[in-house]
């Protein structure tokens, strides 16, 4: 179940009102409940049976069936059955008695009297009058029909009629032994919307999406997964399967096994016997989907999500076991909640029903349907006789007869027609090719069905999925309206049923859209448009919804009124939009999900009507698992297989794939035999070919997110080597193989035939015996040569089917001289049938035999024969022959591709990367070399004795020596340099690296103060020396002084690290990285000083400057001499007035000394001063002050 549209109360505030009012609906149901179980008797028709036309072998002998009049109810219910002294069942109706003695009446029970029918519908079964029912079995020897008409006589019998004899409408079977399920199906991709299972082999399912992949017309299906979309089945749905039982433990069915199993009725017990027909049409029904095992069924459910429900109403026994139970299972199916009741038998003979079990179906259709529908749908196989005829119980009104189309949506060659039929639906043909049958679940494993009951099972499936999407929506009569009314149009390809095929194809998603499409009242909103889902386009768990609002009411009539537009991720609301616009273009995003996967999105709006229609969407979100490999081709390499295929490139629903992680299963057929896993290369050697034969192979592709698609490869001979005659007779039919003849009459005889009665596959040769003739004719293969060999084994399969009392001989011969003698290896003159054989002979030779031929000999009138067939004719020459394989590979357990590898001086064929073959190598000695450029060449011997052998060579890489050169930008040698190559990091200094193989290699190479320096080398064939130049590290240092009011100022001096630069000279270039102290000097400007750390870039450092505010602003017209400036020691001051004060300060502006002074003239001393910069104030008078840098030296 994905979603469940579901009408919903008219919106409204007064709550209260609607709880009370449905708290009283609760008890009204409860108060109802014993009622319901009196819905009112509808019978269909009943048309008279003549039975004085009444052949003996459409009825049971010993047994008959009455039912009493209501008359005689009390005289039942009082007055127990008893025995005369004969042993004469006596039931107090004296007229029945009477006719109990006459007949001999020696065992009676109630018909409907079984442990499967509860008693909670005793009295709903009472209404019916199944408690008037009775069987009456006597001598086989009776008359049956005279008893029945003697009965139907009495007023105390109602009904009296015989027990007609009931079949499986099973598979048909063909002419021919049955093929095998591993026939190859021709690849075709999964194209069109909708949901596509991992189920492996929902591929062959033709009969869901047809490609084509039968060489059928594509879309001649039932658009399964288009549905899918919409539905794919739920629990609470039970389909009552009517036929042998269900394989309840199927890997592919457990999961959907309705939880009270089913009834025996053959054996009267609850215990289920499988059978492979029941086993099929449930698979069809409801094999489990996407659990990446087997097969699909149209109602299976979704992995871990169950499907519809199962029951199992066993009618019939395997092979050829009794049947029964035929009344009993309609009633069990309806009383235990089933919706369907599914049937595949009929009435032996056309023309003849049981009121009993006409009764019971009646029954069914109006008391089943469970908590799904009201009432139920009875559906019926039409039957596999290829007529129109009144076949039971699928000719009666009260079931939907389904015919059986082939994958050209023509009438199968099998099925019944008519205008009883209702509808059609895929049932397959297997007479040509079993994968053009339908394709489901048998007790162990799966195969290929036809028949009108493998046709049933789609529209009861169909069925299914319209009520898993509206349960209790709909009465079974608006169900069946919608089913019939959606159906495909099938006229065209069978011009000659114009009507006799119902209303056409079951169409699945048709069927669930018109479904959808009534189940919204016509007020409410119509389904949103334009809706598209897209995922997020590089895998991310989103995706984005957009669509328009409607405009439309469900009636058509234009929407006023839009009140809530709800957003569904299958079944959960995950976004509603209040007072949403009509008509506006909305978009979602979904940012919720959890994991990768397909997902249905849902749209619909409501208004005061109720919920609206919907609209549908889907998108594969997140990584996909891959799409299946392209290209997948196989070839022989002497007795072994080279598979070989392109990775895929794209998902396998369409959503985010980016090819990584991909690995791949490889499976051979016929067999499905798994022989590879995990594979990371596109390429397969397969060295463990069983035996000669045609081949093919399947390859799956994975990737983390799980298992992706599945490609099927050519087919092609293998285990053929030193095969001198292979001859399956896969030819055009009516042909010979190249270079054979035939020698005397039977040209239009003789001729390639598609059948397989001699034992193997077809096609096969054939001899036919029309146009008659009466002579020898031979079939003679191409010759052979056989220089080579000491002997031949000749073998083929043969079956010789007789037909007159006269016999004819049929023989085999060779020749050793160009068909001049011949020597006979069997032959067989009788009239019974020969074979069917397979046939062995060795035939020795000497060194004069250099060829030989074949005869395939009759001798008589063809007459007597229905046809000789031979089939598989296989020559090999006998010697000592031998494969060598030579596994090469690296150090790395890399294959080395390309190598020079010989063989006593003979090369190999390379059959995949690495592996190189020899074939047809005699016993001896030889001498093995191998050789690849860039690797130390390989010599050695290998013995070859009387086995195929193996070798597993290692070549050793060529070393070479890698040196570097480091250098700075000034090319001079730099030292204690690190350098890692590759991953390989040598010691600080150490620039040599040895054993180094060839390749491309990246390198570092660091030196602290130095730009590192990352590049690649290449390693050739020889040693390497590599220049490598590291720049220094280097930095530019800018400084920007300016005033407190950010104007800057021109002039400066900067001092960086005690080096004094040019007056306005603000850059400072090639600066290593480090901690540096610098000073800005401004004539009239207090000094500023910092720090700066220079780490990996370039610095600009704006420095404050500050006016002096001793006046500098305000100079002096006196002057003032400082010497000798630099100093040491002394410092000597002379100016042209007299001096009040001196202040010593150094370049933070902190006083180092105050000198009062009165003269003209003063000094100083400086001796016990640092080296650096210092500034002398000195005052004339109070207001002014002239000052002077000093510089101090050590």
């Amino acid at each position: 179940m994905l979603f469940h549209y579901k009408r919903l109360l008219p919106h409204g505030p007064n709550h209260a009102r609607i709880a009370l009012f449905t708290a009283f609906i609760m008890l009204f149901l409860i108060g109802m409940e014993a009622k319901a179980q009196f819905k009112t008797v509808k019978r269909g028709e009943r048309p008279p049976i003549d039975l004085s036309n009444v052949p003996e072998d459409a009825y049971e002998k010993g047994i008959i069936r009455i039912k009493f009049d209501k008359t005689a109810e009390r005289t039942l219910s009082e007055n127990e059955m008893s025995r005369t002294g004969e042993g004469t069942i006596i039931f107090g109706v004296p007229a029945v008695d009477a006719l109990n003695e006459t007949y001999g009446v020696f065992n009676a029970r109630k018909s409907f009297d079984s442990p499967a029918l509860n008693n909670r519908y005793t009295e709903r079964h009472r209404k019916w009058g199944f408690h008037l029912w009775y069987d009456l079995t006597v001598d086989e020897s009776a008359d049956i029909i005279a008893m029945v008409i003697d009965y139907m006589g009495l007023a105390e019998v109602t009904i009296a009629e015989p027990h007609y004899t009931k079949e499986l409408i099973g598979n048909v079977p063909n002419e021919w032994e049955d093929y095998t399920a591993d026939t190859a199906l021709e690849h075709h991709t999964r194209e069109g919307r909708g949901w596509f299972p991992n189920d492996p082999d929902f591929d062959a399912q033709w009969h869901y999406h047809n490609t084509g992949q039968t060489n059928g017309t594509p879309g001649a299906d039932i658009s399964l997964p288009e549905a899918w979309t919409i539905e794919t089945g739920d629990i609470q749905v039970v389909v009552a399967v009517v036929d042998g039982g269900i394989a309840i433990n199927h890997p592919d069915l457990a999961g959907n096994i309705w939880d009270g199993v089913g009834y025996n009725f053959v054996s009267n017990t609850p215990n289920i016997v499988p059978h492979n027909h029941g086993s099929h049409v449930a698979g069809t029904i409801a094999a489990v989907n996407n659990n990446a095992v087997g097969v699909s069924g149209i109602a299976g459910g979704w992995g871990d999500i169950p499907g519809v429900s199962l029951m199992s109403a066993q009618v019939f026994e395997p092979g050829w076991g009794q049947s029964g139970g035929f009344h009993l299972a309609p009633v069990y199916a309806a009383d235990n909640g089933a919706a369907i009741s599914q049937n595949s038998w009929g009435y032996t003979s056309a023309g003849f029903y049981e009121q009993a079990v006409l009764d019971a179906i009646d029954y069914f259709n109006v008391n089943g349907g469970g908590d799904v529908m009201d009432g139920g749908l009875t559906i019926f196989a039409a039957g596999n006789s290829g007529n129109a005829g009144a076949n039971y119980p699928g000719y009666y009104s009260g079931a939907m007869a389904v015919a059986a189309l082939n994958h050209n949506d023509q009438l199968a060659w099998y099925s019944n027609f008519g205008t009883h039929i209702e509808i059609s639906a895929p049932g397959g043909e297997t007479n040509t090719n079993p994968i053009e049958g339908v394709l489901s679940a048998v007790n162990v494993g799966y195969d290929f069905y036809q028949g009108t009951s493998m046709a049933c099972p789609h529209v009861s499936g169909v069925v299914a999925l319209m009520l898993s999407m509206a349960p209790g929506e709909f009465e079974v009569e608006e169900i069946r309206d919608m089913l019939l009314s959606t159906t495909d149009d099938i006229y065209g390809s069978n011009p000659n049923y114009i009507g006799l095929l119902g209303t056409g194809r079951v169409n699945a998603y048709a069927a669930l859209s018109e479904t959808l499409f009534n189940m919204a009242d016509p007020e409410a909103p119509a389904a949103p448009l334009n809706l598209t889902v897209t995922a997020d386009p590089e895998g991310a768990l989103a995706a984005e919804i957009t669509w328009t609002n409607p405009v439309e009411a469900a009636g058509g009539e234009t929407l006023t009124e839009l009140d809530t537009i709800h957003v569904f991720r299958g079944d959960v609301l995950i976004y509603s939009m209040l007072d949403p616009v009509i008509g506006e273009e909305v978009s979602y995003t979904d940012n919720d999900i959890e994991q990768d996967g397909a997902y249905l999105y849902v749209v619909r709006g409501a208004n005061f009507a109720g919920t609206g229609l919907a609209a549908t969407g889907s998108a594969y979100v997140g990584h996909d698992v891959p799409a299946a490999p392209a290209d997948v081709v196989l070839e022989a390499a002497g007795d072994n297989a080279i598979l070989s295929w392109q990775a895929p490139d794209e998902g396998l629903n369409n959503g985010f794939f980016d090819g990584s992680n991909l690995t791949y299963n490889v499976y051979r057929n016929p067999g499905n035999v798994e022989v590879a896993t995990a594979l990371t290369n596109p390429v397969f050697f397969d060295q463990n070919i069983p035996n000669v034969g045609n081949y093919y192979y399947t390859v799956t592709a994975y990737n983390l997110v799980g298992e992706g698609g599945t490609a099927t490869s050519n087919v092609t001979t293998l285990g053929a080597e030193g095969l001198l005659i292979y001859e399956p007779f896969d030819l055009p039919l009516g042909d010979l193989p190249t270079g054979w003849y035939i020698d005397g009459p039977g040209a239009g005889n003789w001729g390639v035939h598609n059948s397989e009665t001699a034992g193997g596959e077809a096609p096969q040769m054939r001899l036919n015996w029309s146009p008659s003739f009466t002579a020898v004719s031979k079939l003679i293969t191409h010759t052979v040569d056989i220089s080579d060999y000491e002997q031949v084994r000749l073998t083929f399969r043969q079956y010789l089917r007789n037909f007159g009392s006269v016999a004819g001989e049929i023989s085999v011969n060779y020749s050793l001289d160009g068909a001049e003698e011949w020597e006979e290896l069997m032959s067989f003159n009788g009239t019974p049938d020969y074979g069917p054989l397979f046939e062995e002979f060795f035939i020795d030779l000497t060194d004069e035999n250099e060829s030989i031929r074949f005869a395939f000999r009759w001798e008589g009138n063809t007459w007597n024969i229905w046809d000789w067939n031979i089939d598989d004719v296989v020559l090999e020459g006998i010697g000592d022959f031998y494969e060598v394989t030579f596994d090469v590979r690296d150090e790395e357990e890399m294959p080395i591709q390309d190598a020079t590898v010989k063989l006593d001086g003979d090369h190999g064929m390379e059959v995949i990367p690495g592996l190189y073959l020899y074939t047809r190598v005699e016993p001896g000695l030889y001498t093995v070399f191998i050789e690849k450029e860039g690797y130390e060449s390989y010599e050695g011997e290998v013995e070859v004795v009387d086995d195929h052998v193996a070798e597993n060579i290692v070549l050793m890489h060529e070393r070479f020596l890698v040196t570097f050169d480091v250098r700075d930008q000034d090319d001079t040698a730099l030292h204690g340099a690190v350098i890692t190559l590759d991953e390989q990091t040598n010691a600080a200094g150490d620039y040599v690296f040895d054993d180094i193989i060839g390749g491309i290699y990246p390198y570092v190479v660091e030196k602290e103060g130095y730009h590192p320096v990352a590049d690649t080398l290449v390693v050739g064939l020889e040693d390497v020396t590599e220049l490598v130049t590291l720049d220094l590290i280097v930095y530019t240092v800018t400084f920007e002084p300016v005033d407190i009011h950010g104007e800057p100022i021109h002039g400066a001096v900067v001092v960086f690290e005690g080096t004094e630069h040019q007056a306005g000279h603000y850059t400072l270039d090639d600066i290593v990285p480090g901690s540096y102290d610098y000073t800005v000097l401004k004539e009239d400007y207090f000094p500023a000083h910092g720090t700066l750390d220079i780490i990996n870039d370039d610095v600009w450092e704006e420095v404050v400057l500050h006016v002096d505010d001793t006046g500098l602003g305000h100079l002096s017209d006196h002057n003032l001499v400082v010497y000798p400036n630099p100093a040491s020691s002394k410092v000597k001051l002379e100016a042209d007035a007299r001096i009040s004060k001196i202040v010593l300060s150094d370049i933070a502006g902190n006083t180092i000394k105050t000198i009062l002074v009165d003269a003209m003239q003063a000094g100083i001393d400086v001796q016990h001063l640092d080296t650096g910069i210092y500034f002398i104030r000195v005052y004339i008078t109070d207001e002014e002050v002239i000052t002077r840098r000093l510089q101090i030296i050590r």
